[in-house]
């Protein structure tokens, strides 16, 4: 079902037609092709097999056999096809070879992925995109070699023969998605699970909650307030005190609010409209009631598709993904962030560090901040790959692949931590009861080795051996010390704010030049707050500064790993300047600096 997920912001996918003029005969091809074009692959299929049994078949059958089986989820029957597309289409497309490509990822193939890419790259076309999925192949085999030994296994409690995915924490419990018929666990009195949809002839999806339990989960509706919506309902994530739920639904305007297109077929016309995604949000009440669900401000069901929600740690920035214009590819995360009366502020990308040229998708935050999504875009093992990063808005540390046993070559996405090292992850993998599945991970901490107490690197803690780094007279030629902190001249930051200004960005360049110099050298670059306005927002202030500074850093060519980014707030102010003191501008924007401390030489 994440297949529609993807592909409904890409395309659209659920239908009201409307006819007109007389009824007349349609061919067998028309027949396949109106099924084609109203995305009910599952009879597309069928039909296209028929036809391409017989003589002088057109190569565009076999093209939509392909795309038609892979929608879903057949991918062996999709490789088949594509390749006798081109084989007897020599002037396709060239964009199908990455769908080949893909594909043989998926099925694990990745000697035949690498020779399809590198075929693709010797001609025109997207290089970028192409290098990221050859570079996954390359990974791939070196991850498959020493996989982490973090625990994971499918929640048969909670999956069924059909979609299971997209785990939300919900107090003591977890909420879900499923487009399995559980209709007798549905309070709704409106159509709900009757109908199968026709993409993949399975049940529309709706919400539930479950007790977890390895053994027998118990399993119930989230309620009438969530699953009204006759079509596709989910994914739902939760504000940290559970007072707001954002969840996804299939527009259920009337058919006046859908982008229509025109289909003929003889003399037959029909109007297909196309419904789109979009997010709402349910409020809970002091009784513990969700009331009436109301349409995020930004919905555009007529333009573009908005949802996959997820809020982040401070309640203050929800993170959402959409095709509408200003998309780096082909669906983006974005961004509003609340206005000081408590409305979104308009959509803002999330920027090239996290959206490619492809799909980035399925947001969700970890408890400690840590932000996770799935891309087809950053190299990957196949299909959609789990990454994480740190940050906020648009800026972000470069994300980093979870690797196996989280990543497969199939699809693998929605990563939500509900303890400190367990969680629940969602994927089309191979072994699954269903569609795509639920998996319960333990991330086993690695071994702790104590270090010998006469190895332990000494700290700088005497104020006279400290250095300046962006002044005129920098003591450079010294070596550095394991422990010892460094003094940024002039990188400071203006009240509120966390970019890099003009005379930050002069001492910044000096530390850059300072870490060419030592190509082994590891920092922590430590950013603070003066202590106007709350702790807590100052710690997410520092913290973003930190993440500001790195990033510049990494434009300059400094390794990502190199730098470790850390926000302190207000806790280690340098003069006298805290809470309810008197200063003047200059004493607080002291604290309102940067440093660098020496991990590693």
């Amino acid at each position: 079902m994440k297949e529609f997920i993807r592909s409904i912001f890409i395309t659209g996918a659920l239908f009201s037609v409307t006819q007109a003029f007389s009824q007349e005969q349609a061919s067998h091809g028309q027949i396949a092709d109106r099924y084609f074009a109203r995305y009910q692959y599952v009879k597309a299929a069928e039909a296209y097999e028929k036809m391409a049994e017989k003589k002088n078949v057109k190569p565009d059958v076999y093209y939509k056999l392909g795309r038609a089986y892979e929608a879903m989820q057949q991918y062996e029957k999709a490789l088949k096809w594509y390749k006798l597309y081109c084989q007897k289409y020599p002037n396709a497309d060239r964009s199908i070879l990455l769908k080949i490509g893909e594909l043989h990822k998926t099925l694990e193939q990745y000697d035949n992925a690498s020779s399809v890419f590198r075929e693709y790259l010797a001609g025109p076309g997207d290089a970028k995109l192409a290098k990221a999925k050859l570079a996954g192949c390359d990974s791939a085999l070196l991850w498959l070699e020493k996989p982490a030994k973090d625990s994971i296994r499918n929640a048969e409690e909670l999956n069924s023969k059909d979609a299971d995915w997209g785990v939300a924490a919900y107090g003591s419990q977890i909420a879900f998605t499923s487009e399995f018929t559980r209709t007798k666990l549905l309070e709704t009195n409106k159509k709900a699970n009757g109908d199968n949809y026709d993409w993949t002839d399975r049940p529309f999806m709706k919400l539930y909650q479950a007790t977890p339990n390895p053994d027998a989960a118990a399993i119930g509706d989230l309620g009438e307030v969530f699953n009204q919506n006759m079509y596709h309902v989910g994914p739902v994530t939760f504000s940290r005190n559970i007072d707001t739920a954002y969840f996804t639904v299939t527009n259920p305007g009337n058919d006046k609010a859908l982008e229509y297109s025109d289909e003929k077929v003889g003399n037959l016309i029909r109007s297909i409209g196309t419904r789109k995604l979009e997010l709402y949000y349910s409020i809970r009440d002091t009784a513990g009631k969700w009331r009436t669900a109301q349409p995020f401000k930004y919905n555009n069901a007529k333009e573009y598709s908005i949802g996959l929600a997820a809020l982040d740690p401070s309640g203050k920035i929800l993170y959402y993904v959409s095709d509408k214009e200003g998309s780096l590819g082909k669906t983006d995360i974005w961004y509003s962030v609340k206005q000081t009366d408590g409305s979104w502020g308009e959509p803002q990308n999330c920027g090239s560090k996290i959206n490619t040229v492809d799909e980035e998708s399925f947001p969700t935050f970890g408890p400690d901040g840590t932000f996770y999504f799935a891309s087809k875009g950053h190299p990957g093992m196949g299909g959609y790959d789990i990454f994480k990063t740190t940050g906020t808005r648009f800026y972000w540390t470069a994300p980093v692949n979870l690797k196996p046993p989280f990543n497969s070559s199939y699809d693998d996405f929605y990563y939500t931590l509900t303890g400190p090292n367990a969680g629940y992850l969602s994927s089309n993998r191979l072994g699954g009861k269903g569609s795509d599945d639920i998996y319960a991970f333990t991330i086993i901490p690695g071994p702790v080795t104590p270090t010998p107490e006469k190895e332990e690197p000494p700290v700088a803690k005497d104020p006279n051996k400290k250095r300046t780094i962006g002044g005129d007279n920098d003591d450079t030629d010294r070596p550095y010390e394991v422990g010892e902190t460094l003094i940024l001249v002039n990188v400071y930051y203006d009240l509120d704010k966390y970019n890099i200004r003009p005379d930050a960005a002069r001492g910044l360049d000096k530390l850059v030049a300072v870490l060419k110099k030592y190509p082994t050298m590891e920092i922590e670059l430590s950013s603070h707050t003066d202590s106007r306005a709350s702790a807590a927002y100052n710690m997410q202030l520092s913290q973003n500064r930190a993440i500001a500074a790195v990033n510049y850093l990494e434009s300059k060519g400094i390794q990502a790993w190199r730098v470790k980014a850390n926000g302190y707030g207000e806790t280690r102010l340098t003069n006298g300047c805290k809470d309810g003191v008197p200063c003047t501008e200059a004493e607080h924007q002291a604290n309102r600096r940067t440093e660098v401390t020496i991990l590693k030489r």
